[in-house]
């Protein structure tokens, strides 16, 4: 089997795989209702939402950087996934920060 083709299965397969277990966790959270304490914190203002917006964008480049590196053995790719890795850690410490303060 081609190394791409492995890679590719075996990513739809993991990606479908955590869409199941989400599904089912959804499914069980609405019949059973949630489990543990409800934290209420303030709706996301619009700085709060566009670093969310952020955030969702740098977990596609990265997603998409790790495989097109790895199917293509580019290392460049890579060292970019990491650089988004850092960037993410960065902007959910700011999200925290602006979620708390509700703006």
């Amino acid at each position: 089997m081609n190394d791409v083709v492995l890679i590719v299965t075996v990513l739809v397969v993991a990606i479908g795989g955590l869409a199941g277990v989400a599904y089912l966790l959804d499914k069980r959270r609405k019949t059973r209702g949630a489990i543990g304490p409800q934290l209420e914190l303030p709706p996301l203002g619009p700085v709060g939402r566009g670093l969310l917006w952020v955030i969702r964008g740098l977990v596609v480049m990265m997603v998409l950087a790790i495989v097109i590196g790895i199917a293509f053995r580019i290392t460049a790719l890579i060292w970019l996934a990491a650089g988004c890795l850092l960037a993410y850690f960065l902007v959910g410490w700011t999200l925290r920060v602006v979620r708390l303060s509700g703006k």
